[in-house]
């Protein structure tokens, strides 16, 4: 099991990057998170995932809201990214930077997060297309 930090390495923050997730990455739906990610080869300075979390401003528009939400999120991406850890193929030259929207509509409870989070982990293959 791999430690359940969130390291600052960690948050994916290169605009580039960002800006390449948007326009190539590939996506899929659990509700209620969307994950949009890219895959790219491995440099030894970036960890193997980097990722990044948003709240659309439209559905919340309160700063207090969207944070909560984010927060939330982060939490059941930290807790459970043992589950990406434990499908990284053995021969690994990937790396995979990953946005996850939150598509809801309501304020949700974390257990609604959570378990689409889990959801999400779950069905994403690290090769080219999500599962099922």
């Amino acid at each position: 099991m791999t430690d359940q930090s969130f390291n600052r390495k960690e948050h994916l923050k290169n605009v580039s990057i960002i800006e390449s997730i948007f326009s190539d990455g590939k996506s899929f739906a659990v509700y209620p998170i969307r994950l949009i990610w890219v895959k790219s080869l491995l440099y030894k300075t970036t960890p193997t995932f980097q990722v990044a979390f948003t709240v659309p401003k439209r559905k919340f528009p309160k700063a207090v809201d969207r944070n909560r939400i984010k927060r939330q999120i982060t939490e059941a991406y930290r807790l459970n990214k043992n589950i990406l850890f434990s499908k990284i193929p053995p021969d690994n030259i990937h790396q995979w930077a990953m946005i996850f929207i939150y598509t809801g509509k309501k304020n949700p409870n974390y257990s609604q997060i959570e378990k689409g989070m889990v959801t999400i982990l779950d069905r994403l293959k690290l090769g080219d297309r999500p599962g099922k």
